[in-house]
């Protein structure tokens, strides 16, 4: 398998080549080929959203930078910078701007920022003179994503910015770009003591998206308090489900090959297989320690595998059916994103213990920076902690 992740603390983004079995963590488990480093540029100017991109002249990794650039790296052993955009948000404004999303749709890159700025480039013309152009929409914004079969059609919202349908363009971009409001939800009715429900939405994914219209759409959302919606627009401008799945913020959604099925992960340590249509938890993926910043599907007709990254400093790869996890490799800095190019590469690597020396060591003792890791990490401090205080409880009984 080859990965990319982010490292957050270096401002660069590794590549990692492995088999599936490999396990960091294990001392008998297969160990990757290699992981190498690339752009390295800080942690002022590291990678908040990654993405893939397929062009004319092969894939191209696109990177959104803390200081407002946009990086394009060719994706050979190198991954030698292509070009950078710099029209993107004002990173170095008193009110520093983030991008909230990186994604790729009719063929164009659409970079949003939470202020509200969203940066389009034509991806055939990065090797030359690249063309970019861009336009505002209504701030604050933590999600937004594009229709994937109609033209300059997408999807917004952010916190107390409930979700909007606009058309950016008809034809391109680059020639009739001026957005316009196709549709605005509308809140859910108060809780059971007659309090607003506040609004934060993080994520959208459109769905069965051979029913929509040119005025109805149908797609899903989660929130900031834990919440995951559906909504068909042809009933209406408010949720047609409404089903907590998590206390805490959902921030990041990988899709299966099922589209009643999304994949959800919060800032806590939980990343979950939720059924839309029922409105049903199906099925957890365990493991991450600290939030699961990066998440990305890879689907083909042979396999369906989910990579996660998290703050405790792993990369996992699971298998979306049996939830077994594929891959688990230690990187050595908090991931923000991660990126499944191909299941192809890599070759096993064994352990350089002998045979005597394993059947002494049951279990390799953590490398130094892995226990760093693990102790700056506060859920395992609570987890010792409960776990002290029943084994407590059971010698008092």
């Amino acid at each position: 398998m080859k990965l990319i992740a982010t490292a957050e603390d270096s401002g660069g983004f590794k590549e990692i080549v492995c088999v599936k079995g490999t396990d960091t963590s294990s001392q008998t488990a297969p160990q990757p080929e290699k992981i190498s480093s690339f752009d390295e540029q800080g942690i002022r100017s590291h990678i908040q959203k990654l993405t893939v991109v397929p062009t004319s002249q092969g894939d191209v990794v696109v990177a959104a930078r803390a200081n407002g650039t946009i990086s394009l790296y060719k994706t050979n052993e190198t991954y030698d910078l292509i070009n950078t955009a710099t029209d993107g948000l004002v990173a170095d404004s008193k009110d520093k701007d983030k991008f909230a999303s990186l994604t790729t749709v009719s063929g164009y890159i659409f970079a949003a920022s939470e202020q509200g700025r969203v940066t389009i480039i034509d991806p055939e013309t990065i090797r030359d003179d690249i063309s970019v152009a861009s336009c505002s929409l209504k701030a604050p914004l933590s999600a937004f994503v594009g229709h994937p079969t109609q033209k300059g059609v997408f999807a917004y919202g952010g916190k107390e910015n409930d979700v909007k349908i606009v058309r950016l363009f008809k034809e391109s971009p680059f020639e009739d770009l001026k957005p316009e409001q196709l549709f605005q939800g509308k809140n859910v009715k108060n809780d059971r003591l007659d309090l607003r429900v506040p609004i934060w939405i993080t994520n959208i994914v459109f769905i069965n998206t051979d029913k929509d219209t040119e005025k109805s759409w149908n797609f899903i959302t989660t929130t900031g308090y834990g919440q995951v919606r559906k909504y068909d627009t042809s009933h209406g401008r408010k949720p047609i489900m409404d089903k907590k799945l998590s206390d805490k913020p959902l921030k990041q959604v990988a899709l299966t090959s099922n589209e009643s099925e999304v994949i959800c992960s919060d800032t806590n340590a939980t990343t979950a297989l939720f059924h839309v249509e029922k409105g049903t938890l199906v099925a957890k993926y365990k493991g991450s320690v600290g939030a699961v910043q990066g998440l990305h599907s890879y689907i083909t007709d042979d396999e369906q595998l989910l990579v996660t990254g998290a703050l405790d400093r792993y990369v996992r790869v699971f298998d979306i059916n049996t939830r077994e996890q594929v891959a688990k490799v230690f990187v050595g800095s908090k991931v923000t994103s991660v990126w499944l190019l191909d299941t192809s590469s890599g070759k096993s690597v064994p352990n350089e213990d002998n045979e005597d020396e394993k059947k002494k060591k049951k279990k390799r003792p953590l490398r130094r920076s892995e226990k760093e890791a693990q102790q700056e990490n506060p859920d395992l401090v609570w987890e010792e902690l409960e776990q002290l205080e029943n084994d407590t409880k059971k010698r008092k009984t």
